[in-house]
């Protein structure tokens, strides 16, 4: 785990996590100078399945501004056993190292990857394995295909990786160097993993994030951060031009508004998730941003976990947007209603309740979206975890119950800097005509400050041709110069 502290220079910091009041692990981490950030490894092997909820809390430091922002809790989803990651690539490649690297560092991950040279397949992880086999698929839990269709293999292990996506297991689909993509679209699986484009010469292009896809593709807990590191990504290379399918969702678009550059594919109760383009391990280097690195692989494992997880067995799902979230901001439930042939429901009433560690209860109503899908949104819940259960039903049939957990963090984002923004408040008393000061200073300044008396002023107003004594000396005055001209024999 990773934790980042602003603290000023001086001792080291002592980092703990925490399970509840038990320490899982600590370490120190000399104090940066200036206001910079330290990172602190600490490295847990869970022991029960389920979602942990764990606390990271460094020690308080002196002059301290505030100790609010000295913890901070992260959620993890651990599953029973480790998950089994089958990579069948056509060569070596930049990507396919990347990649390897990057769940290789997941120790919740078995991997096993597969590399096609001149004298035949040859595994990089187990020795004395040779070609992928269908008996390879077994007990695994993702399919990587880099560069290489199924077909290309053998038929028999092309049928099984559809057999495979069917049955709810995931396949990751790297398109490669020409004709990328389109390679998928031979054999067995080539109607549910190919793509509907012609061979042609592949540009370089960047890649955004889509609102449908912020759940998966988002590596940074600032949002606005994360869309700055996007835009700064290196581009991707050989990106063909297509659309995506109906039933498609988009996870990342072409910066120039062209082709997707990642698509998710329901196959069955599996999922398919085909990347459109080479080049991804530069998403990790970058000369201005330091957590580039992190981004990068904290990215390909989560869409592996994603693509472990089955599409849906069950009639009724329910899972929250994110594990954890911070204090004050809003929970978002997400649930997905489908029939017995996988296709979604919609027109269903999903409701249920929130429970927290108290064992207090609350009501919750799903809002419809999309068909199928359901969205319920909980504001200003106390910090804690939570356990959600939910039921569909629909012309008072029930369709299925779900149930889910999640857990929101005492931490908020308003803590996440704690220091005053001098910059910002002297720009503001620049612009208004006044001044700024320290704290420190602020009875001297005040001082100086100039005092002026207080007046209270009142004004009354009146309409004068609304007044009777105006109206009555006009009439008086015309009255004296009328009876005056008639004396004098004037008209």
């Amino acid at each position: 785990m990773r934790i980042a502290s602003r603290e000023s220079g001086g001792a080291p910091i002592q980092v703990h996590l925490l399970d509840g009041a038990r320490e899982l692990a600590h370490t120190s981490v000399p104090a940066p100078a200036g206001g910079t950030e330290a990172i602190a490894d600490l490295r847990v092997t869970p022991t029960v399945p389920g979602l942990a909820v764990w606390t990271a809390v460094i020690d308080s430091l002196a002059n301290e501004i505030t100790t609010g922002n000295n913890a901070r809790q992260v959620a993890v989803e651990v599953t029973p056993s480790k998950l089994g990651v089958l990579i069948v690539s056509a060569e070596l490649n930049w990507d396919l190292t990347f990649l390897r690297r990057a769940l290789a560092a997941d120790s919740s991950l078995a991997m096993d990857a597969r590399v096609k040279e001149r004298s035949g397949w040859r595994s990089r992880d187990k020795p004395r394995a040779g070609a992928p086999t269908a008996s390879d698929l077994g007990g695994l839990s993702v399919v990587v295909l880099d560069g290489v269709a199924p077909a290309e293999v053998s038929p028999a292990f092309d049928a099984a990786v559809i057999g495979f996506a069917r049955s709810g297991g995931g396949v990751l689909v790297l398109g490669g160097d020409a004709p990328g993509l389109a390679r998928f679209r031979s054999g067995r699986a080539g109607a549910d993993l190919g793509v509907a484009i012609e061979p042609q010469a592949g540009r370089s292009v960047g890649a955004l994030p889509t609102p449908e896809g912020r759940d998966l593709t988002s590596w940074d807990e600032d949002p606005a951060r994360g869309d700055r590191a996007w835009r700064t990504a290196a581009p991707l290379s050989d990106v063909a031009t297509f659309r995506a399918g109906g039933g498609d969702r988009v996870l990342l678009t072409s910066t120039d508004n062209g082709s997707p550059i990642m698509i998710a594919r329901r196959i069955g109760r599996g999922q398919a998730l085909l990347v459109n383009g080479t080049g991804f391990w530069r998403w990790s280097l970058s000369g201005l941003d330091e957590f580039a690195g992190d981004r990068g692989r904290r990215l390909w494992r989560t869409l592996i976990r994603w693509l472990a997880e089955p599409v849906q067995g069950e009639p009724l799902r329910v899972r929250p947007e994110r594990w954890l979230s911070a204090r004050g901001e809003p929970v978002r439930l997400l649930a997905s209603l489908q029939d017995r042939e996988f296709k979604p429901v919609a027109g269903a009433t999903v409701q249920g309740e929130v429970t927290d560690q108290r064992g207090r209860r609350t009501p919750i109503h799903f809002e419809p979206r999309e068909r199928g899908s359901y969205v319920a949104t909980l504001e200003d819940l106390a910090p804690g975890r939570y356990r959600v259960a939910t039921r569909a039903s629909r012309a008072g049939h029930e369709l299925g119950a779900a149930g889910a957990e999640f857990a929101v963090d005492r931490w908020s984002l308003e803590e996440a800097r704690a220091e005053p923004d001098s910059a910002a408040l002297a720009a503001v008393a620049a612009a208004s005509s006044g001044r700024v000061t320290t704290a420190a200073a602020v009875a001297q300044w005040a001082r100086t400050l100039p005092a002026r008396a207080l007046a209270v002023r009142r004004s009354d107003s009146i309409r004068i041709w609304e007044s009777p004594w105006v109206f009555a000396l006009l009439v008086g005055a015309l009255s004296v110069e009328w009876v005056w001209r008639r004396r004098r024999g004037l008209p």
